[in-house]
């Protein structure tokens, strides 16, 4: 009886080893796929935020072309050109 009681043991010993070998593995690979999803989405924000700063700066860029062909406003032309 007792070689059957330490054989149970042994093989649930292995059984619990197996399980956390495999969590780890889970949770391993769970990091990893957080990480590239984070990953993607930083990507993808940083393209937004360029683009809004190109779409920014080049409305900026429009205005002050726009205010510059004003007549009434030749004072401004010829600070811009200093």
């Amino acid at each position: 009886m007792s070689s059957l009681l330490l054989a149970c043991y042994r093989t649930q010993l292995d059984a619990d080893k197996l399980k956390s070998l495999l969590r780890g593995k889970v949770v391993d690979e769970d990091i990893k796929e957080a990480l590239q999803r984070l990953d993607r989405l930083t990507q993808d924000e940083l393209q937004n935020v360029a683009a809004q700063t190109l779409g920014v700066v080049g409305k900026i860029a429009h205005d002050v072309n726009e205010l510059k062909r004003q007549p009434s406003l030749h004072i401004l032309q010829t600070a811009w050109k200093h």
